[in-house]
């Protein structure tokens, strides 16, 4: 006698891939994890951009006390003017290198970096020396402002020199 075998047909489900639903919820996860990322090297670039700003203020202000401890470079910059008047003010700091004084800052000019633009230079309290009434000491406020976004660095606050006029 012959018997057929009848064998029933059973599909296996392998358990060896993932869903769709898988697969979106890990993609979501990496997208909120890579946007947090994203936000916190935004904000860090920032950040260093405004410590740059105050480096290269300071050594603007050391340049400028540098340049100005000459005094050809102090008369190139204020043109001979007795700087006893209320906000005296000039445009322009002058190298002594060149004659008759070559522009090293101007107002309404960026620093060579490009975070800081000049924006005034003021002279005041001008203390006249007994012996030599063309000299005397006075206070430069070299007034700056940041250029772009520095993060957290809102204010670039004025240096204040006191120079020998």
């Amino acid at each position: 006698m012959n018997k057929k075998v009848f064998r029933r047909s059973t599909k296996v489900f392998s358990k060896a891939g993932f869903s769709i639903l898988e697969v979106l919820v890990a993609f979501g996860l990496i997208a909120i994890v890579s946007a947090g990322i994203a936000s916190l090297t935004t904000s860090g670039m920032k950040q260093q951009r405004g410590l740059q700003a105050k480096d290269e203020q300071r050594d603007i202000t050391a340049e400028i006390r540098n340049l100005l401890n000459n005094k050809i470079a102090c008369t190139n910059s204020f043109g001979g003017n007795n700087p006893n008047g209320a906000g005296f003010t000039v445009t322009t700091i002058k190298d002594a290198s060149v004659a008759p004084g070559v522009p090293k800052f101007t107002v309404d000019t960026n620093d060579k970096t490009g975070l800081l633009t000049f924006k005034e230079f003021r002279v005041s309290n001008f203390v006249v020396d007994p012996t030599n009434v063309n000299q005397g000491t006075a206070e430069l406020s070299v007034k700056l402002s940041k250029v772009g976004d520095t993060g957290t660095v809102k204010d670039i606050k004025p240096d204040i020199l006191v120079l020998k006029v």
